[in-house]
């Protein structure tokens, strides 16, 4: 009897954990997933997502639109020059600019050309390479090349006008040049300058190129890592070195987007920060390896987040903020991250790691579309998605506290809640074993 009570017990645990076998599989399963991956014969330097499609440039002369859902190729364009800025999208155009300095508007539908323009102001033996990407508003788009920067008819490509300063160069030193991506915000043109060491922010009239004022801002990285941002009267740039100029650390800079007087400055770390990207009352910037949030009203710290070699631009969607990281060359070999956090606290809800670099200096960022990230990896477009992968609601922007200024590391995924055993199964099973006579006590115990 002792036998058949021990079997019975036995028989009522395992039918009592079926419910729970699937969950735990699924708990197993869970996390990131590639989708799927997309390879090229170039370095992919930037990704944009349109409507269903991913667009990617990559310096073996060629941008690639891929379905979203599956990465086939809808189309390729060749350009004959390597292809390092960001793509722009905008009713049905897509605009990019090569290293060779021609600027292209393709359907993005097929990839036929619909205009393009060379912009080359005079020849040199350095080339004449478009560095930034074009901005696009009002039904035009704003470029800057060598000591020119171009305001174009999105339509066609006719020059509206440009805005040229003195170019100081020689043999010995580079020209000064409009590397990075314009801004454009309430009818005035801002962009960067400079010589990469000795740089200057331009604004200029949006309507006629006329100038405005100009500021100087010390050493930037090129684009498409340091461009301006402009938010609420205020204009944010990055710096490899303070401003004034003083070697060991960097600056972000918020200057008066009217008149360009400094409004306040941050010292960081060596190494230079990424463009600034403001969302959710935030300032979002990389600073070698560290991913601040800043009061963009002050420049005071909310959170940072410490991940080595953080290179990427932020990405920021809804209550989220993406980036990607690098540690060491050969870029192939290099362990790279893609990091999702909290954009309120800083608090990790993503850590995907995969061999070769997702970010590098120079390159562009992830991007977050319909729940999937995509992502570049060295010469390889990838798809990310799963259950650590969230959707971002519409609920209103996070209220963030002037004290979360602590600092978040890489913590581990919080291991999904498994559900109590359902006592009132047993509770059942128990009380038809005893009247169908399954569930015998042993005869010393009956009185």
């Amino acid at each position: 009897m002792k036998t058949t009570l021990t079997i019975a017990i036995v028989l009522v645990l395992a039918l009592s954990l079926l419910p729970v076998l699937p969950f735990r599989a699924a708990a197993l399963s869970s996390g990131p997933t590639v989708l799927w991956t997309y390879p090229t014969d170039g370095l992919v330097y930037s990704l944009a997502v349109d409507s269903g499609v991913v667009y990617a440039c990559s310096s073996d002369s060629h941008v690639y639109a891929l379905n979203a859902n599956n990465g086939a190729k809808l189309w390729s364009y060749n350009t004959t020059a390597a292809v390092e800025d960001t793509p722009v999208v905008v009713n049905g155009v897509i605009y990019f600019g090569t290293v060779s300095g021609i600027l292209y508007a393709l359907n993005d539908a097929d990839g036929t050309q619909l205009w393009n323009l060379t912009i080359q102001v005079w020849n040199l033996t350095t080339g004449s390479a478009i560095y930034g990407s074009p901005t696009v508003a009002n039904g035009q788009v704003y470029i800057g090349n060598l000591n020119h920067l171009y305001d174009l008819n999105a339509s066609n490509g006719e020059i509206i006008w440009n805005y040229s300063i003195p170019s100081v160069w020689d043999f010995n030193t580079q020209p000064f040049v409009f590397a990075s991506t314009a801004a454009v915000n309430n009818g005035a043109v801002y962009a960067i300058a400079g010589d990469g060491f000795n740089n200057t922010l331009y604004a200029v009239n949006a309507t006629n190129g006329n100038p405005l004022w100009n500021a100087p801002i010390g050493e930037t990285v090129y684009a498409p890592n340091t461009a301006p941002a402009v938010a609420n009267g205020k204009v944010f740039v990055a710096c490899s070195i303070n401003y004034p100029p003083s070697p060991g650390s960097a600056d972000i800079v918020a200057l008066n987007a009217a008149d360009g007087t400094q409004l306040w400055n941050r010292t960081g770390p060596p190494g230079g920060f990424s463009t600034p990207v403001v969302a959710n009352g935030a300032l979002y910037v990389t600073s070698s390896g560290l991913l601040l949030a800043l009061n963009p009203a002050n420049g005071v710290q909310l959170w940072s987040f410490n991940a080595s070699a953080l290179f990427s631009v932020p990405t920021v969607v809804g209550g989220e903020v993406y980036a990607g990281s690098w540690y060491f060359y050969p870029l192939s070999d290099s362990p790279g991250n893609i990091f999702g956090l909290d954009a309120a606290t800083g608090r990790v809800i993503l850590n995907y790691q995969t061999k070769g670099a997702t970010a590098f200096p120079g390159s562009g960022s992830p991007v977050f579309a319909n729940g999937v990230i995509y992502a570049l990896n060295v010469n390889n477009i990838f798809a990310l998605g799963g259950s650590l992968v969230s959707t971002p609601s519409p609920s209103p922007a996070p209220t963030i506290s002037s004290t979360a200024n602590s600092t978040t590391s890489p913590s581990p995924t919080p291991t999904p809640t498994v559900p109590e055993f359902p006592s009132w199964t047993i509770l059942l099973l128990l009380i038809v074993m005893t009247g169908t006579g399954l569930l015998v006590y042993p005869k010393e115990h009956k009185r």
